[in-house]
């Protein structure tokens, strides 16, 4: 299309100012352990410890629960191991297309993990519906990637354009 260096120098600020970013979340202390996932069909899936969701995670300045898993899709787990691994947690998230208020029981998709105390002190969703977070994730890795900072290292973060924390009433 003829547009091949303002394309590349587009490019080039992103990842600039993705860097920048990065290089923020890693400064300080260990950053929280952070439980990411999504259930459907009363089955929980997480990204693996190689996938683009774990690496984000890790520049935003936390630390995936799973990322000593590897895999070429999503991993399927049993509501124990989601249970256990949702305990040890400091922050818990997911990717949800709710499009409204959303409770502790849209956040999990089952009553025995609302009560999960992460959701009291950590949690926050990335809503499909709300906000084209994966056409963002493509195209804005960089804003992406710092309202998740804002959300894992933050407690004052509230809403961001695409990242939400989660209040329980």
């Amino acid at each position: 299309m003829g547009a091949e260096r303002m394309a590349d120098s587009l490019f080039e600020v992103i990842a600039l100012r993705y860097d920048a970013e990065a290089g923020r979340s890693s400064r300080g202390a260990p950053g929280p352990v952070v439980f990411f996932g999504s259930a459907w069909q009363s089955q929980w899936h997480v990204p693996p410890g190689n996938s683009y969701m774990a690496h984000l995670i890790q520049d935003a300045g936390g630390r995936y629960a799973f990322a000593d898993r590897s895999g070429d899709a999503n991993i399927g787990l049993d509501l124990e191991t989601v249970s256990a691994a949702a305990r040890k947690a400091d922050r818990f998230g997911v990717i949800l297309a709710h499009g409204g208020a959303v409770t502790r029981l849209d956040m999990t998709g089952d009553a025995r993990l609302a009560g999960l105390p992460v959701l009291r002190k950590g949690a926050f969703y990335l809503d499909s519906e709300q906000s084209d977070v994966f056409g963002m994730a493509l195209l804005e890795p960089d804003a992406l990637l710092r309202e998740l900072a804002c959300v894992l290292r933050s407690d004052t973060c509230s809403c961001t354009g695409h990242a939400y924390v989660f209040r329980p009433a």
